[in-house]
């Protein structure tokens, strides 16, 4: 559904700086223009016959504020302070508003469960500017420029998630290709826009990048025909077509509960690049129970964890508090957050062959034992690769047993737990060898209270709970859907975690024509 919105709101405000000195400024009015999806779902067998609304826009939309007073003369003077106020207004209304973030309204409590109205993204869409054609030469004060391009690729509102691609500069080059270079995003809804915009680089510091221009074009376009993933479109600035052309490809890819595209899987060489994306790890805060504190002082959130060092994420869902409709001590958090999976991230933890082999024959060392004669197997399977690594790990606990309990006998207890530590280990190493290891890729819950709405200071923090990588992959369809403890002192938390893989669709063939 197409919104045209014309507020004629007329706020005014007054700042006091001096006794005698005051300033006023406002706005007089908002426009906002925009694609907006409302979502009627899941259906119920009883009236209002919907559990629930979801509604939100599919890309930004565009926003026109209309300032008085004070702001009005000061943006006439100083563009830049305009754009900027729009900048923040727009990552505002994108944080709450704009895909993948979409409000929720129950229309029914006692149907409504937001695991069943959750709509998970329709996969994920590989994007390439291929060349570009129609540059000239451009003249300035002292001598001509050949422009030196380059072009920046976002999708829709997902810059908080994945922040725009950035390709290389073809310098001196009126017609430039861009060969072997691509990102992928996660895609929510086939009307998400792809935006491109082209700059000439400037190779001086104080001589900003010239904008050469820009276009958006659906992705639902780019696979209609004729276009099949490939499309030139022509620039525009300032509203003015430009005569230049940027030829743009896609691959679309669907999520899988098989994970092929994790590293060692079959086919995961696609997904091998620095821009590429094998995954997609999908965290559902839903509710919490029993807050172990006074109802008129909980204002409790859930801190989501992923991962370690560089690729460390960290989410925040809302703060619930006393308030009259809301349960303060079994909070309703329903909110969703989507973690892109990279072949980089899943490997953080891997230990190197040499590591590997170096461990087990310590440790075999430790007890007597051989050194395996025969590294670890080199098939694909990951299943294959833990089953190799398991097996000599279960042969060294049998072995550090058998030698523990002998010397536990003669020498007492306390070797008895020296063979505990070296089984705990072992145990280790088996992790290690598997495609996950210690906390790297775990995912941490935290249930934190901060200050209450009577202005009670907070408790910090009540509780955590670890979701590990390795649970996961065990999983049933790599789901997890639970209640677990949180802490020690009686709360619980409903999540659902999701660990999903991505399945070649479409259009990946146009990714490889040749500029």
């Amino acid at each position: 559904m197409d919104v045209v919105w014309d507020g004629n709101c007329d706020i005014m405000l007054q700042a006091t700086l001096t006794k005698s000195a005051k300033v006023t400024f406002g706005v007089k009015s908002i426009k906002l223009k925009g694609r907006m999806h409302i979502l009627l779902s899941p259906l119920t067998t009883e009236l209002p016959v919907i559990s629930a609304i979801q509604y939100g826009f599919t890309n930004p939309p565009e926003i026109d504020l209309d300032f008085s007073g004070a702001m009005k003369s000061l943006t006439s003077k100083a563009g830049f302070v305009e754009s900027a106020i729009l900048q923040v207004v727009q990552s505002s209304m994108a944080s709450m508003l704009v895909l993948p973030n979409r409000m929720v309204m129950p229309m029914d409590l006692g149907s409504y469960d937001y695991l069943d109205t959750y709509q998970p993204p329709v996969g994920m869409v590989r994007l390439k500017a291929v060349s570009g054609r129609g540059f000239t030469i451009l003249k300035k004060m002292l001598l001509n420029d050949i422009p030196d391009t380059y072009c920046v690729i976002s999708l829709g509102g997902s810059n908080a998630f994945r922040p725009p691609f950035r390709t290389s500069t073809q310098y001196d080059n009126l017609e430039p290709c861009w060969e072997d270079e691509w990102c992928d995003f996660i895609l929510y809804d086939m009307d998400q826009k792809v935006y491109v915009e082209v700059f000439d680089e400037d190779k001086t510091p104080i001589d900003p990048d010239d904008f050469l221009g820009k276009f958006e074009i659906r992705v639902r376009d780019l696979f209609k025909e004729p276009n099949d993933g490939i499309c030139e479109v022509e620039l525009e600035l300032n509203g003015e077509k430009t005569g230049c052309y940027i030829t743009v490809s896609a691959g679309l890819f669907h999520l899988s509960e098989q994970l092929h595209s994790f590293p060692d899987g079959l086919g995961s060489e696609k997904y091998e690049g620095k821009n590429e994306l094998c995954g997609l790890a999908t965290v559902i805060v839903t509710k919490a129970f029993d807050i172990p504190i006074p109802k008129e002082d909980a204002a409790t959130y859930i801190k989501v964890r992923y991962g370690e060092g560089e690729h460390k994420k960290t989410f925040y869902t809302g703060t619930v508090t006393d308030y009259p409709g809301l349960d303060a001590l079994n909070p309703m958090y329903d909110m969703v957050f989507h973690i892109p999976l990279s072949a980089a991230m899943l490997r953080q933890d891997k230990k190197s062959k040499e590591e590997e082999e170096d461990a087990v024959a310590a440790a075999a060392a430790a007890f007597g034992g051989s050194t395996p004669t025969s590294p670890p197997s080199k098939k694909s399977s990951n299943g294959m690769k833990r089953g190799s690594i398991l097996a000599m790990s279960t042969s060294l606990a049998t072995t550090a047993g058998s030698h523990c309990a002998s010397l536990a006998t003669t020498a007492g207890s306390s070797l008895v737990t020296a063979g505990a530590t070296v089984a705990k280990t072992t145990t280790s190493l088996v992790r290690r060898g598997s495609h996950c290891s210690d906390n790297k890729n775990d995912i941490t819950f935290t249930l934190i209270d901060s200050d209450g709405a009577n202005g009670t200071p907070g408790h910090g923090t009540l509780g955590k709970m670890v979701v590990t990588h390795d649970e996961l992959l065990r999983a049933y369809r790599h789901t997890i859907t639970q209640t677990r403890p949180i802490g020690d002192k009686g709360a619980k938390l409903e999540f659902r975690v999701i660990l999903s893989g991505n399945l070649m669709c479409i259009a990946l063939s146009s990714l490889d024509r040749p500029c």
